[in-house]
C-alpha cells in the first residue's frame, strides 16, 4: 500500500485560543466523518431490505438483476468511503489532534494514530475496530447482492425470452 505523506502542522506559531479552536474543529470533523461512514452502512442496509422486498413482489425477472447490481454498487461505494475515511481522513485528523495535545501539555489521552487497514484485514477477525466492523457489514451486504444477482440471472435465463401478447 502506498503511504501518503503526513500533514505537518507547526503549532508553535499559534496562540492557545487558536490551538483550542483547531482542536475542537478537528474533533468535530472526525465525528462528522464517522457519521458519514455509518450513514453509508445505514443506506446499504435499508436498500438491502427494500431490494429483498422488491424482488419478492416483482413479476419481471430483470428487476432482480438491476436491483442486485444497484445493491452491489452501493455496498462497494460504502466500502470505499470507509477505507478513505480510515486510511486518510482519520490518520490526518488524529495526527493534528495529537500534535495539539502535546503542544498544549494536555494529559496523555492515549490517543494513537490509526493504522491503515487493507482489504485482507476484513477477514482477519482477531483485528477489531469500528472501521473493520463497518467494512465487514458492507462486505456481507456485498456478498448478499452477489448471491441475489446470481439467482436473478438464473431466474431470468430460466424464464426464457419474453413473449409478446
Amino acid at each position: 500500500m502506498k503511504k501518503r505523506s503526513q500533514i505537518k502542522l507547526d503549532v508553535s506559531k499559534m496562540d492557545k485560543a487558536g490551538l483550542l479552536k483547531l482542536f475542537e474543529t478537528e474533533w468535530q470533523d472526525h465525528f462528522q466523518t464517522r457519521s458519514q461512514t455509518w450513514r453509508a452502512l445505514e443506506i446499504a442496509a435499508l436498500l438491502t431490505v427494500a431490494i429483498v422486498g422488491i424482488q419478492w413482489k416483482a413479476t419481471h425477472p430483470l428487476v432482480g438483476v438491476i436491483s442486485s447490481v444497484l445493491l452491489i454498487g452501493v455496498s462497494l461505494f460504502g466500502m470505499q468511503i470507509t477505507f478513505r475515511h480510515r486510511n486518510s481522513v482519520e490518520v490526518t485528523k488524529f495526527s493534528v489532534i495529537t500534535e495539539i495535545e502535546k503542544h498544549l501539555n494536555f494529559e496523555a489521552s492515549g490517543l494513537g494514530i490509526p493504522k491503515p487497514i487493507s482489504v485482507i484485514d476484513i477477514i482477519r477477525f482477531w483485528k477489531a475496530n469500528t472501521s473493520l466492523f463497518l467494512l465487514r457489514m458492507q462486505g456481507i451486504i456485498l456478498l448478499l447482492g452477489i448471491v441475489m444477482l446470481v439467482f436473478s440471472i438464473i431466474n431470468t435465463i430460466s424464464q426464457g425470452p419474453a413473449t409478446q401478447p
